[in-house]
């Protein structure tokens, strides 16, 4: 077995500078309402960065966000920021998890947002958690699958998977 992808240590400087230079490669891009980072670097060198652009009705997006990365930033940008369309993320809140957004840009649109969300009954709740933990589970099987048929394993993308 071979181990590749092994972490390596990012100032916490580093991720705040390549958070702020993907700020500005998509500040400037039509139809984009916000920009949110998710979660939080818990572990320089393992954590990766995580955001949320929020889109207006019928906005596209026609750069690729990760081209002309810096190979600092494209290390701590281990995928695209996510992207959704205002409407479609507001309704799709009470089922999920994940709420720790930080708002880094554009206006805040889930502070401001005109509709509360709809609470799920508690049994409900706890079977999207179970979902989605069981997603996590199949998406780690798969990846660690393929990884052990090849005789590769990537350090760093095991230790964010878990």
């Amino acid at each position: 077995m071979y181990l590749t992808n092994y972490p390596t240590y990012v100032s916490p400087a580093q991720y705040d500078s390549a958070l702020a230079g993907m700020v500005e490669r998509l500040k400037g891009q039509p139809g984009i309402i916000s920009i949110y980072q998710l979660g939080s670097v818990s572990t320089p060198g393992v954590s990766d960065l995580d955001m949320l652009v929020l889109f207006e009705e019928g906005a596209e997006c026609h750069v690729d966000p990760l081209d002309a990365l810096s190979k600092t930033d494209r290390y701590l940008f281990a995928h695209s920021p996510y992207g959704a369309r205002l409407a479609d993320f507001l309704d799709a809140q009470p089922y999920t998890i994940f709420h720790n957004y930080r708002h880094i840009w554009g206006r805040d649109a889930l502070g401001t947002q005109a509709r509360a969300p709809r609470e799920l009954p508690q049994t409900e709740y706890q079977r999207v958690e179970t979902q989605v933990a069981l997603e996590y589970l199949l998406k780690m099987y798969i990846n660690v699958t393929v990884e052990r048929a090849f005789g590769v394993i990537r350090v760093r993308s095991l230790l964010l998977l878990v």
